[in-house]
């Protein structure tokens, strides 16, 4: 059994101590707020925006071209309509999977302006099964890359630069985006919707 091989310890928890403490407990953590890694999104029902501010990447892409295939493989309706919330949770789906490899032992702040998203990443419970899926997600690619996504809620117009990913025509939001010297290269590849 487990508790008879300790050989096997290691290879059966992928966490230590720090795993179970409060995001307040772990922010007090020496050295731990010299590690966040803020990021954030926004969702429109046609594009999603995301942004990891610290690698200063972002990325555009259409709603539907994400929320597909999470639908498929959630065995959810894939013709149904995505609303507002599993956008904004989409935006920090794909920043994990695209950036998770370099959030190793980091805090990540997703921040949102969506209040469901905001409650579900913090609590982990949400009633749309497709948030529960994206949770499974969110899950799998915190134990492998060893980092902890929290919430941070943010008033709509405080959040005017993940707002104009997705809202503004791309040359504008490009330009918006390159006075944050960000880059368009690795969170998504895809193009705005027309």
């Amino acid at each position: 059994t487990l508790v008879e091989d300790p050989g096997s310890w290691e290879a059966g928890f992928t966490s230590g101590l720090v795993a179970v403490l409060t995001t307040r407990e772990r922010l007090a953590l020496p050295g731990v707020m010299d590690n966040l890694v803020w990021t954030g999104g926004d969702s429109t029902l046609k594009t999603l925006g995301a942004a990891d501010w610290r690698a200063k990447v972002y990325g555009v892409i259409a709603v539907e071209k994400v929320a597909g295939p999470l639908k498929m493989f959630a065995g959810y309706d894939v013709d149904a309509k995505t609303i507002i919330a599993i956008g904004e949770l989409l935006c920090a789906l794909v920043l994990i999977a695209a950036q998770y490899k370099e959030w190793g032992g980091c805090v990540v702040p997703y921040v949102s302006d969506n209040e469901n998203v905001e409650i579900w990443i913090r609590k982990r419970v949400a009633r749309n099964p497709l948030a529960r899926y994206g949770f499974r997600i969110l899950g799998m690619f915190e134990a492998k890359g060893r980092f902890r996504m929290i919430a941070a809620g943010i008033n709509t117009h405080h959040n005017a630069t993940m707002d104009y990913l997705t809202r503004a025509k791309q040359e504008a939001y490009q330009a918006e985006m390159e006075k944050s010297a960000e880059t368009q290269e690795t969170v998504v590849k895809g193009e705005k919707p027309a």
